[in-house]
């Protein structure tokens, strides 16, 4: 039987595709998963690189239609919402500042309407803020797609983003190379 491994490799296979309903495959795999893993079964429970993997078709997924982009938006909502707070077996959280600014990413070049972008944007980053996963990824995504959220950001005298510590506080650093 599959387990959590061997589905993460398939959905790894499908976001390497060139397949044009290839977020819809990964959706469909991850679902399954969740559906199997609520009902008991231990060996495939989702874990952060199902999330990456499923996160990662939709934003590769381009050149559909309108009705598609929205169905894009939604799939990766609705995996944004499964994981809020959630952590897998070794208790690594389920989202990381990655997912976050792939999902910022979907938004902005998926959802048409500006204002609703922007509402859309507004929500993620304020579940972002709250699970301390800010970085400069997720700040890249904000100025580069949501120049209105952007604006809001808390700034020092000088106009600096000046953010607080409980936003950035479970982001991966960049390490050092040791010299």
């Amino acid at each position: 039987r599959p387990n959590t491994s061997s589905y993460n490799s398939f959905l790894n296979s499908i976001v390497r595709s060139n397949a044009e309903d290839k977020a819809w495959m990964a959706n469909r795999i991850y679902q399954s998963m969740r559906a199997r893993f609520q009902k008991g079964d231990l060996s495939v429970r989702p874990d952060p690189y199902t999330t990456t993997a499923v996160l990662t078709s939709c934003a590769s997924t381009v050149g559909v239609d309108e009705k598609a982009r929205e169905e894009l938006v939604g799939i990766a909502l609705s995996v944004l919402l499964d994981c809020k707070g959630q952590v897998d077996r070794r208790g690594r959280p389920m989202l990381d500042s990655r997912n976050y600014a792939m999902v910022l990413r979907i938004i902005h070049q998926d959802v048409l309407d500006p204002s609703e972008g922007e509402r859309l944007a507004a929500q993620v980053f304020e579940q972002c803020c709250h699970e301390g996963m800010i970085d400069k990824s997720v700040l890249y995504q904000i100025k580069e797609g949501f120049k209105g959220l952007h604006r809001q950001l808390p700034r020092d005298a000088k106009g600096q983003l000046k953010l607080p510590r409980g936003w950035t506080q479970h982001a991966k650093r960049p390490q050092r190379k040791k010299q």
